[in-house]
């Protein structure tokens, strides 16, 4: 695969790079679209690279000073045309900024044109980033321009988007990160009604279905972590952070869905009853899928 001219080497120790070898060289021979997902695996082994062994405190300097501006300015000329690639360096990797990362446009243009992609692998690996995203408390986005997003998150989410071909259980999952940070960032602009509140529920809780069929509220996720594994090993790799990240990402969007139905409730009747009661189930998996490793 063709590279273009990156820019002048800083030192002498780069001329040995040879992008060909890489990781990503390979996944971009061998798949002709990686999700963003399996870009940022094989990213996580190319930017360990040195040329040769050298002593801890020389490495990490060098790899400071020299290695990661030289190799995000390569990655950036070869993929920066990628839109779901374009919103992970800018919300996840913003460190080293290059020459071609400066001329894109906002987050806030990626990102709707990116949820405007007539690939789902786009929409996929921008709705996994942008779940992250919204409910940062390190805003990436100012407010009018979050809510914005996830009103375009929500459409693209009703439009019955297809899962990537290998990766629905982690596409079941990332649709109820999203629909937790839909939640949250309208909660933000406006507390939610109690009828409001369950409809989110039904959403959050559907898609955990997909992945989990025989899940129901309040029950573990024995299985599902290991199903995920096996999903991502052996098929594709649709998110841009591991297992673990993940599970805690999940834990962390059943519990801010949890914190707008306290707010929600204002007068106890049948419905309020209702989400109280769905809130304790949801909080007993919620604290599960936090405390024992071993359900995921």
């Amino acid at each position: 695969m063709a590279v273009g001219s990156p820019s002048p080497s800083p030192s002498p120790a780069l001329a040995g790079y040879d992008f060909e070898k890489s990781r990503i060289a390979r996944l971009l021979e061998e798949k002709k679209f990686p999700t963003i997902g399996e870009i940022a695996w094989a990213n996580a082994s190319d930017v360990k690279w040195a040329p040769y062994r050298m002593p801890q405190d020389e490495y990490l300097l060098w790899r400071k000073d020299q290695w990661h501006p030289f190799f995000w300015d390569l990655l950036d000329q070869e993929l920066g045309r990628r839109l779901d690639y374009r919103l992970w360096r800018q919300i996840i990797k913003s460190k080293y900024p290059s020459q071609h990362s400066s001329r894109w446009p906002t987050i806030y243009d990626t990102a709707r044109e990116a949820l405007e992609s007539p690939d789902n692998t786009i929409v996929w690996g921008t709705l996994s980033i942008l779940s992250v995203c919204l409910t940062s408390k390190r805003k990436a986005l100012p407010d009018v321009q979050q809510q914005e997003i996830a009103t375009q998150c929500e459409y693209r989410l009703h439009c019955g988007l297809a899962p990537v071909p290998g990766g629905h259980l982690v596409c079941a999952l990332v649709k109820a990160l999203t629909w937790s940070a839909i939640q949250n960032v309208r909660n933000h602009h406006g507390r939610l009604t109690v009828h409001e509140v369950l409809a989110y529920f039904d959403e959050i809780e559907k898609s955990i279905g997909e992945a989990a069929p025989e899940w129901r509220s309040g029950d573990n996720f024995w299985t599902l972590g290991e199903s995920i594994e096996l999903e991502q090993r052996n098929e594709r790799t649709i998110i841009p952070y591991d297992r673990i990240e993940f599970q805690i990402r999940l834990a962390v969007a059943l519990s801010t869905a949890l914190n707008v139905a306290g707010s929600a409730v204002q007068i106890l009747d049948a419905e309020a009853d209702q989400l109280l009661e769905r809130t304790c189930l949801l909080a007993f998996s919620c604290w599960r899928l936090a405390t024992v490793p071993a359900c995921w």
